[in-house]
């Protein structure tokens, strides 16, 4: 299973649990959880956090903790194993886990820092492109349009240049932000004209070049952006 189908399997789970409709079977699954969870907390407790047994522990509760939507528990549980286990092999693994758990309860703050930290780490694995969308996504929550616009150009050059989504987005935002995003924003469509075509690369152009030219923000931006259309006949 895919990390975004589990974390849609995650949301599920954490809004059932939550929900005040849960039958009499649903309250003795969750009971059994909780039951598992405060031994392994016992025995966590007990142990040296960066000893092998301490590492083994916590391991088993981010686990029970994410396949239960247990958000909370698996953020207690994952900050302890990824700040003490840097070098363990399931360490790439966790901090997509304790991503997932900043994400359920919507800790924007802790998302930011936790996707920069695994894009710093892991910049070249499969899933990062995936967090940094999340990264780019949260920060423009936070209405941090050139720091969203920097997370999905990342994004875009991370898939390989294929998520043009991430893309578009990319460009809109740093359009959206000012002179010194004008000259991102008309540097990146630039780049990005020459792999799309039709009325998509028709509305990106245009788009760059009304920023770039908006209060001559860009002119060489715009001259460059204006040309490029000429030449594609778009």
């Amino acid at each position: 299973m895919n990390r975004l189908n589990l974390r849609k399997l995650c949301l599920a789970a954490l809004t059932l649990a939550l929900s005040s409709a849960i039958s009499s079977g649903q309250e003795q699954g969750i009971d059994e959880v909780s039951r598992q969870a405060a031994d392994l907390e016992g025995q966590a407790r007990k142990l040296d956090a960066s000893s092998v047994e301490g590492a083994n522990t916590l391991l088993e509760l981010v686990d029970l903790y994410h396949e239960n939507a247990r958000a909370f528990g698996l953020i207690r549980a994952g900050k302890s194993f990824v700040k003490v286990h840097r070098d363990h092999p399931r360490h790439k693994e966790v901090m997509l886990k304790l991503l997932d758990g900043h994400l359920i309860v919507s800790r924007n703050e802790d998302i930011v820092s936790t996707a920069r930290q695994f894009l710093e780490f892991y910049t070249k694995d499969g899933a990062a492109p995936q967090v940094a969308r999340e990264l780019g996504e949260v920060l423009q929550r936070q209405n941090k349009k050139m720091e969203a616009a920097k997370a999905f150009e990342r994004a875009w050059r991370l898939s390989g240049m294929k998520d043009l989504n991430s893309g578009f987005r990319a460009v809109r935002l740093f359009g959206e932000s000012g002179a010194g995003g004008a000259r991102e924003c008309g540097r990146l469509a630039l780049e990005m004209l020459d792999k799309v075509n039709g009325t998509i690369a028709s509305g990106l152009g245009n788009y760059a070049f009304d920023r770039c030219n908006h209060g001559n923000w860009d002119r060489k931006g715009a001259i460059a952006i204006g040309n490029k259309l000429l030449q594609r006949n778009l």
